[in-house]
C-alpha cells in the first residue's frame, strides 16, 4: 500500500484476502489504519466474498490492527 500512496497513480486497485486451513481464499476487512489511509488518498481496497465476487474491504466500524493492540 505504501508503494501505491507514494506513486500517486490512481489506476491502482488494492486487493486483500486471507486463506483458510484448506488454502481457500476468504474475504478480509481493512483495519482502522488502512481504512483511514484509503479514505485519505482515495484508493479503493477490495476483497472477495464467498462466491469470489469482488466487494469493498472497507467497513463502517473497522477493527484495530493486532500490532496496535500489542503495542498499547
Amino acid at each position: 500500500m505504501e508503494y501505491c500512496f507514494k506513486n500517486k497513480n490512481k489506476n491502482y486497485e488494492i486487493y486483500i484476502w486471507k486463506y483458510d486451513k484448506d488454502c481457500n481464499i476468504k474475504g478480509a476487512n481493512c483495519c482502522s489504519s488502512c481504512t483511514m489511509l484509503s479514505k485519505k488518498y482515495n484508493y479503493p481496497i477490495y476483497t472477495f466474498d464467498e462466491n469470489m465476487n469482488r466487494r469493498s474491504a472497507i467497513v463502517d466500524n473497522p477493527q484495530v490492527s493486532l500490532c496496535y493492540i500489542i503495542k498499547n
